[in-house]
This record gives structure tokens, C-alpha cells and sequence, in this order.
């Protein structure tokens, strides 16, 4: 909807709409921090909910949204809705945006979830193979570096993302942050 033609009252409640939606994704996202909690949510059908926020084009709204999926991935029946939603096209976007926070939280996501064959396919399939190496740039951001190292380790696994790595010369660059980086990062590219 273009909100330019919108009447100023109908603006107004897309408006508190959308951070109505945003706050209920911050307290999924905190709920999210516990095991019990994931099961019950699973339960209450928030997968296909989440699946719904992910597509919002408000980063505010993306980034609890992620958070959510990060800590949930950590469930093996997360990772395979995860896949099955189609929601591995929109964590690749996520990687791609300019935001940090986003980008980390869709990282780590795939991190989490590219222990499956078919998610490791998917990354590479929707083109998150190339913003993953990008993302090695940003070595002042050690949350975010340790992301996308881990992303890039579990991609790794799969023999056609390994090619293409090499033909970004990902190897060189990871080999670059054995220097100067946190445990997690270096476990991360000792593991790629």
C-alpha cells in the first residue's frame, strides 16, 4: 500500500499496527530464550507467523523477528519449518541488508541451521553464499564476524558451497582473521 494516498487516520493505525506487531515479536523473542517455552510456541503456531513478520520490509520489525529464529533454530523441528516456511530466501536477504544487528542475528540463523544438507543448499541456491564472505569485512564487529564465520563453517560442509568458496577465495580471507580475533571467531575459521 502506498501510504502517500492513505488518509492520515488509516496511517495512523498502519502505524501502531506495525509496532504493535513489533512489540509482540520482542516478547516472542524473549519467551524464545527458553526450551519450554519454544515447545509451547511451536505448539501455539508461531512458526507460520514468523514466517509472515519475515517478509515486513521494517528492519525494527526484522530484527526480533531473526532474534526469535536464532534462538528457536536451535530445535531440530525449527530448523526443518524454517526450511519448509521457505524463510532461508529471507534470512539471505537479512544477510544482505545494511544493517549489523540484522545481518548477525540472519547469520547466525544459518549458522544454526545449515547443519541440514538441504538449508546448506538453499544459502547457496538464493545467492548467500557471496554476502556471507562479505560480511568477513567487518572485523571491528566480533559478534557479527563470529556469525558469519560459523554460517560460512556449517555451509562448508556441503561440497558445492566449498567450490564456490574457493572460487571467492574464502579460504585467504578466513585464513586473514586467525590474528588478533575472539575464541568463537577462531573456532569458527579453524572449522571452515
Amino acid at each position: 500500500t502506498d501510504s502517500s494516498k492513505l488518509s492520515p487516520e488509516k496511517e495512523h493505525e498502519m502505524l501502531r499496527n506495525s509496532e504493535v506487531a513489533r512489540c509482540g515479536a520482542m516478547a516472542l523473542w524473549s519467551l524464545s530464550k527458553s526450551t519450554k517455552n519454544k515447545l509451547a510456541m511451536k505448539r501455539a503456531g508461531v512458526i507460520s507467523l514468523l514466517a509472515r513478520l519475515l517478509k515486513s520490509p521494517f528492519e525494527d520489525m526484522l530484527v526480533p523477528v531473526v532474534g526469535t529464529l536464532q534462538e528457536c533454530a536451535s530445535e531440530p523441528s525449527y530448523r526443518v519449518a524454517i526450511r519448509t516456511e521457505g524463510m532461508i530466501e529471507d534470512l539471505v536477504k537479512g544477510v544482505r541488508s545494511a544493517n549489523n544487528e540484522l545481518q548477525m542475528h540472519c547469520a547466525s540463523t544459518i549458522f544454526k541451521c545449515a547443519t541440514e544438507k538441504e538449508i546448506r543448499d538453499l544459502v547457496r541456491q538464493y545467492g548467500g553464499l557471496v554476502p556471507l564472505i562479505g560480511l568477513l569485512q567487518k572485523q571491528e564487529n566480533k559478534e557479527l564476524l563470529a556469525a558469519a564465520t560459523g554460517a560460512i563453517w556449517k555451509c562448508s560442509i556441503s561440497t558445492a558451497n566449498v567450490k564456490q568458496f574457493q572460487k571467492m577465495q574464502a579460504i585467504e580471507k578466513l585464513v586473514s582473521l586467525l590474528h588478533d580475533q575472539p575464541e568463537e571467531v577462531l573456532v569458527n575459521v579453524v572449522g571452515a
